[in-house]
């Protein structure tokens, strides 16, 4: 029997922005199994909202990457998941048709945005504080399409005191890699928390 991956998140929302385009209905994208292995993986937890939403770190109608998931053709599947020795996160992120730059393909700034969002998402998880990019390097080897699936898995480098240095990299279910990425992020001092 062929292992089953939960839905996301994202897709369990009510999408108050489908009723105005009629009767067209996404076509959704399947899971990678790479990313179905992870799912049933025990070394790993299932983040995509219960780590961040759940505990307020933010405003779930006014972030970045929530509030557009009402929206049809933007973030079609966003998932995370971390690792319980809490070292890494390993998200799947389908960007829809209305993230392209050019036509078929996902917009770097797009990719980009996203990575910081994992960087922040990965280093709540690893440190339990929410910090501040200071730095956030993205190298894009490949266009990312925008009917692929993308696997970010994100990691921590190292850390020195309050400076959380983090790497990336933007795969497909094949292994093919479209992007690569660090960042530092400093957490607040005890005062500034």
């Amino acid at each position: 029997m062929e292992p089953t991956a939960p839905s996301s998140p994202l897709a369990k929302r009510q999408r108050p922005n489908d009723a105005a385009l009629g009767d067209v209905t996404p076509v959704k994208p399947s899971m990678p199994s790479k990313y179905v292995a992870i799912t049933n993986d025990a070394s790993f937890q299932d983040i995509s909202t219960d780590v961040l939403v759940e505990s307020n770190v933010f405003d779930v109608t006014k972030h970045y990457i929530h509030s557009l998931s009402d929206i049809q053709g933007k973030y079609e599947e966003f998932m995370v998941y971390g690792d319980v020795a809490k070292t890494q996160t390993i998200s799947l992120v389908h960007f829809g048709e209305k993230l392209c730059g050019h036509t078929g393909i996902v917009h770097g700034g797009c990719i980009s945005t996203v990575c910081d969002e994992l960087f922040g998402w990965t280093m709540y998880w690893i440190t339990g504080n929410v910090g501040f990019t200071a730095y956030l390097n993205v190298n894009f080897r490949k266009p990312l399409p925008t009917q692929t699936s993308g696997i970010i898995y994100t990691e921590l480098d190292r850390r020195e005191g309050r400076k959380v240095f983090m790497k990336a990299r933007v795969e497909d279910n094949d292994g093919t890699l479209y992007t690569e990425a660090s960042a530092l992020f400093i957490l607040p001092r005890p005062t500034e928390a």
